[in-house]
C-alpha cells in the first residue's frame, strides 16, 4: 500500500502556478484541481510520483463519471 502526504493551502501569489490555480478557479470552481509535483529525490521518486499521479487521475474520472450519471 502506497502513502501520499497531501495537504491544503493558502497561497499568496509569488508564484506563477498559484496564479494559474486562482485564474483556473475563477474560470470554473467545480472542475479545477492544482496538483504541485516536487522534485524528484530519494524519498520521492519517479515511480512514486507517477503512481500516485496515476490515483488522482484515477479519482477525478472517477468523480466525473459519478456526476455524470
Amino acid at each position: 500500500l502506497l502513502h501520499y502526504f497531501y495537504y491544503t493551502t493558502n497561497w499568496n501569489f509569488r508564484y506563477l502556478c498559484a496564479y494559474a490555480y486562482f485564474i483556473s478557479l475563477t474560470h470554473n470552481r467545480d472542475r479545477t484541481l492544482f496538483v504541485h509535483v516536487p522534485d524528484f529525490d530519494d524519498k520521492v521518486t519517479e515511480e512514486v510520483m507517477f503512481s500516485a499521479l496515476r490515483l488522482i487521475i484515477n479519482e477525478c474520472i472517477s468523480e466525473i463519471a459519478k456526476k455524470n450519471e
